[in-house]
């Protein structure tokens, strides 16, 4: 092997291992990086329902949202409010709590409707299919970031 040839080799084995180190850090990096808060995902719930309701599910909650955008706009708008006050100077801490409470009463309001049209819907469901329904509230409901089952806490106490 001729001078050339060895530094081509030499240099390509410690790009390789730079290369792989990368690959190698960003997936323990990964591994390690905490999963993102739990979403309820009601649409996915409806999927436990028969392949007949499953439809009328997807549409009571795109009504509802539609019904319900208002409320969406304000928390989002209340949101973007509290932003700004965090970030404002000189610090006002009531311009701060009152959009939060805004932004918060009106997602509980949201979360209301939501949960009303649900009772209503089900009201309409024959027992398996209220069993089907309350199956996927409960798995997915009740899960972490990776789609894995949470403990419930304080459940058989």
């Amino acid at each position: 092997m001729n001078g050339s040839t060895w530094r081509w080799l030499m240099a390509s084995l410690a790009l390789n291992a730079v290369l792989l180190g990368a690959l190698l850090g960003g997936g323990w990096m990964l591994a390690r990086s905490p999963a993102p808060a739990p979403i309820a995902r009601l649409r996915e719930a409806g999927n436990a329902l028969s392949a007949g309701q499953q439809p009328r599910f997807r549409a009571m909650l795109r009504d509802t949202r539609i019904a319900n955008r208002p409320l969406l706009d304000r928390a989002q708008q209340a949101r973007t409010q509290a932003a700004t006050a965090l970030v404002a100077r000189p610090f006002d801490r009531e311009a701060l709590g009152g959009a939060l409470g805004r932004a918060r009463i009106a997602d509980l309001a949201l979360r209301q409707a939501r949960e009303a049209a649900i009772v209503r819907f089900a009201a309409t469901l024959s027992p398996d299919d209220r069993a089907a329904l309350a199956a996927g509230l409960r798995t997915t409901m009740l899960r972490d970031g990776r789609g894995e089952a949470r403990a419930m806490q304080g459940a058989g106490s």
